[in-house]
């Protein structure tokens, strides 16, 4: 009698302990039944107290095939919305980007190399989505080929993520960003274009002067390590001076 009340005892513990493990997992991805307007969540939270302007500099640290190859630094200057200038190991060389309107100038040695329409997810959904209207940033993210119909909720290091573009837990695949549910800022995005998968890690989230910055970023390329970004000496200019993102104005250029 007293074995069978053993084993019953155990089988028992191990149900619940089976249980408890489902339960789980069931809380840990929880789908939404209904869209969630997360765009607009993050447009109010921030209202009015999202930092327009950022300067900032930035160790790059380049890799290929997972393994360091070489090391710089950048300097950038942020003007949201849609402007953003980013000079690749000082001024002196003329290298650099500038992303202006929904278009990208690559610079080399001061000269336009390249220009070609594009959207930056990263930058509209870090930081322009604060700015622009809602509809806008919706309209924009659907060109880029997410689906804001499809969300789930999880935990992550402790804190509530919610996930817009799959409701898989599993999928790494498909378009896709991440959001930290109490503070409503961007902790990934992964975006599939023709099967080229980036996937962008925003780490590290500190406050500074209150404005909420993430100091280390890192991208990776189907499942490969790209490069990791780290801030540092940031700031938050009350006005920029416009001729900065002039494309014209590069060789001339410093801040």
């Amino acid at each position: 009698m007293h074995v069978y009340n053993v084993f019953f005892m155990k089988k028992s513990i191990l149900i619940f302990l089976l249980s408890a493990f489902i339960s789980g997992l069931f809380m840990a991805s929880k789908p939404l039944s209904k869209p969630i307007k997360i765009i607009k969540k993050m447009h109010k939270h921030w209202a009015g107290k999202w930092s327009k302007n950022m300067q900032f500099e930035q160790n790059v640290y380049l890799y290929r095939n997972d393994s360091l190859v070489r090391e710089e630094v950048w300097q950038e200057m942020l003007n949201s919305p849609k402007n953003l200038h980013i000079r690749f190991n000082g001024f002196e060389t003329g290298n650099g980007v500038i992303f202006r309107n929904d278009s990208v100038y690559y610079f080399s040695g001061g000269k336009l190399a390249r220009q070609e329409k594009r959207v930056h997810h990263l930058l509209l959904l870090a930081f322009d989505v604060y700015f622009l209207p809602p509809n806008q940033t919706e309209k924009q993210l659907k060109e880029l080929g997410f689906n804001l119909d499809v969300s789930y909720e999880k935990e992550v290091n402790g804190k509530k993520i919610i996930v817009v573009g799959t409701q898989e837990p599993s999928d790494t695949q498909t378009s896709q960003f991440w959001v930290e549910k109490e503070n409503m800022y961007l902790t990934r995005v992964i975006h599939n274009t023709g099967g080229v998968v980036s996937d962008i890690e925003l780490k590290s989230y500190q406050m500074i002067d209150n404005y909420p910055v993430a100091t280390e970023i890192s991208f990776k390329n189907n499942g490969k390590l790209r490069m990791v970004e780290k801030y540092f000496n940031i700031s938050f200019p009350k006005t920029v001076n416009s001729d900065i993102f002039d494309v014209g104005k590069v060789k001339e250029t410093k801040w």
